[in-house]
């Protein structure tokens, strides 16, 4: 009878590696829409693209274990979350109050220890940020806060009431 069900364990396991997987694969670019809109240091590029890029953006570095079932799966829907919440390479797509918004929350699931997730930090030992790098992108950010505050009036940095 054990035989039977590790013997059944071990058909399910291989079946599932058939089920086919949305891969988060667009041609990487050299600049994600958000560094094209305001001026980015390579610094800040980097944490974002080590720390961010792979569940925020349109490409997703494939990892040798991200085609392993039911690892795949819950990849896939981490990015997809990921992706929903916000979007890098769709940052041009969002209105200055969203922008303004999403790097607001930036600011703080950052301050939070959020952000980076330790399930991803777990195996990707470079997208753990350390104090500097939190402060350089802190900085960022809040320059970023303040150049949309110049750049927009108020009200369009306010959500529109329905």
């Amino acid at each position: 009878m054990k035989n039977k069900i590790l013997i059944g364990i071990a058909l399910v396991l291989v079946g599932i590696q058939f089920i086919p997987r949305h891969k988060n694969t667009s041609p990487e670019i050299k600049k994600h829409a958000l560094f094209t809109s305001y001026p980015t240091s390579h610094t800040v590029e980097n944490i974002i693209r080590w720390a961010c890029a792979d569940c925020h953006s349109n490409h997703t570095n494939a990892y040798w274990y991200s085609n392993i079932q039911p690892l795949a799966m819950w990849i896939d829907n981490h990015v997809k979350e990921g992706k929903e919440h916000f979007n890098i390479d769709d940052w041009n797509n969002y209105p200055p109050y969203k922008q303004y918004h999403k790097i607001e929350e930036c600011i703080e699931v950052i301050d939070e220890n959020e952000m980076p997730l330790n399930s991803y930090t777990w195996m990707h030992e470079n997208a753990k940020l350390n104090d500097l790098q939190k402060h350089e992108f802190k900085l960022w950010a809040k320059g970023l806060l303040d150049s949309m505050e110049n750049r927009y009036e108020p009200n369009q940095l306010k959500k529109p009431k329905k």
